[in-house]
């Protein structure tokens, strides 16, 4: 059920899937689709967290380790092998379809970039919002 959806909110986005379109793609009836999931935003957020389980952990050290320069390297080269990811891609491509904000599971998923870009930052260079930084350098890896 939860491929079907997404194939759908892929397709249609979030506005046009509708429960009768994802039970049939699914083979199963409307009713087991609001048995198992309430309603159509429930099974979205379903959905974007099954993709989100499918995603690999975060390869980054616990603590920043040489040049500034090689540990931003270290984490783009993380999320762009993160973005590489099939599942990264599904989520990307719903997301695209859709005028939904993710939600705190999706920005959670970058939660340790940010972290390790902050602790970096810190460390390295006068930064006077490391927060900050490290928001727009995930902003500029990531694309979205």
């Amino acid at each position: 059920m939860l491929l079907a959806a997404s194939e759908l909110f892929t397709a249609l986005g979030f506005e046009m899937a509708n429960m009768q379109a994802i039970a049939a793609s699914a083979g199963v009836t409307k009713a087991t689709l609001y048995a198992y999931f309430g309603d159509k935003e429930q099974l979205f957020r379903a959905v974007i967290d099954y993709w989100l389980e499918q995603l690999p952990e975060p390869k980054l050290p616990s603590q920043p380790c040489g040049a500034l320069r090689s540990c931003l390297e270290r984490a783009a080269t993380s999320l762009q092998q993160l973005g590489e990811h099939p599942a990264s891609y599904a989520l990307t491509h719903i997301l695209l379809r859709t005028q939904r904000i993710p939600h705190k599971r999706w920005r959670q998923r970058y939660r340790p970039y940010q972290n390790y870009l902050e602790a970096v930052l810190v460390r390295a260079v006068r930064c006077a919002h490391p927060a900050q930084a490290a928001g727009q350098f995930l902003l500029l890896a990531v694309g979205r």
